[in-house]
């Protein structure tokens, strides 16, 4: 189970992106070090690869950004884009349907919020927290 005060992150969701922006980043490196310079699309190429490369490593860092943590208060869900800070009061009931990528929480306001830290792709381990986190939503 979750122990309070806990930082949850999803295992495959997290170090998947990671694993390949370090790739690119190596990628890049060789790319550069490797490139033959003179020509017109040797400096084109020199700038641009660089700057995708960057792109492409931001994206895959936002990607794997969400982590979500459970205090005695309440829960920080922490998604790609956006932030929540949620007391359990605000939590009316936890889902995690089969075949949905992630977690979603009903909210006392009438909304629903993904939490895309627990994973389908992480099994049992995101069953298992998706469990404590609707146990504790009910206190």
């Amino acid at each position: 189970m979750v122990a309070p005060d806990t930082i949850y992150r999803p295992n495959l969701g997290r170090k998947i992106p990671l694993a390949l922006a370090v790739i690119v980043l190596i990628l890049t490196i060789i790319g550069a070090a490797v490139q033959s310079g003179g020509t017109f699309f040797s400096y084109v190429w020199l700038v641009t690869m660089p700057a995708v490369s960057a792109i492409v490593i931001l994206v895959l860092i936002l990607v794997s950004r969400p982590r979500l943590e459970l205090n005695e208060e309440g829960l920080l869900i922490v998604n790609i884009f956006q932030r929540y800070t949620l007391g359990w009061n605000e939590v009316i009931a936890v889902r995690f349907a089969k075949d949905a990528p992630w977690a979603s929480l009903d909210l006392a306001d009438g909304t629903k919020l993904n939490i895309m830290a627990i994973q389908n792709s992480d099994g049992p381990r995101a069953r298992e927290v998706a469990l404590e986190l609707a146990n504790r939503s009910k206190r």
